[in-house]
């Protein structure tokens, strides 16, 4: 006789902190390869929420939708996402971070972390207006308090972000960018894995 599994997993807590997110870059502009320019482009927090959402840029944001970080401990993952603070869920993944190498401190008897990852843009919102991939490297560092819990994180990153908005697809490249949280969790995010 076999042994059946009980098909139980084991759901995933994530603390959730507060995100801004900031990136600049350029993109290509023109009908032909001869006559094409580079124009710079800033996306805002506000544009990666509106993106993702599907929304045109300069759409004003609902007050329970935030930019928001979520790092699990249990899987060492994080993801920059649209975090809904009245229903604590996840309205749309913005970006997957899995970091690669990770170096941990001690400073004022707190705990650092400098750290080494990629972040996948897996694509969000729709096609008249959403993301449509991209792939950053980000050079994080985290500091805890005493008690564990995150007092700040701050990234540094550069790669390229497609999006989708009226009559376009777009690729950025981001010569820089950043994305940073400060304070403490605003809350939490539980998910299946």
């Amino acid at each position: 006789m076999g042994v059946v599994g009980s098909g139980f997993s084991q759901a995933i807590t994530n603390a959730v902190f507060r995100a801004k997110a900031s990136f600049q870059g350029v993109i290509q502009s023109g009908p032909t390869p001869a006559s094409q320019t580079l124009q710079p482009v800033q996306i805002n927090s506000e544009d990666l929420v509106n993106f993702a959402l599907g929304r045109e840029q300069g759409t004003k944001l609902q007050a329970n939708e935030l930019l928001a970080l979520a790092a699990s401990l249990t899987t060492n993952t994080s993801r920059l996402f649209v975090y809904d603070s009245s229903t604590t869920s996840n309205l749309a993944t913005i970006g997957l971070i899995n970091p690669q190498v990770v170096i941990f401190g001690q400073k004022h008897r707190q705990t650092t972390l400098a750290i080494s990852a990629p972040m996948i843009i897996p694509g969000a919102g729709n096609a008249t207006n959403g993301l449509t991939g991209g792939s950053f490297l980000l050079e994080m560092k985290s500091v805890f308090n005493t008690n564990n819990s995150t007092a700040n994180f701050s990234a540094k990153l550069i790669g390229f972000l497609g999006v989708a908005v009226p009559g376009t697809n777009a690729t950025i490249l981001v010569r820089s960018g950043t994305i940073s949280t400060q304070g403490q969790s605003i809350g939490t995010l539980v998910e299946q894995p």
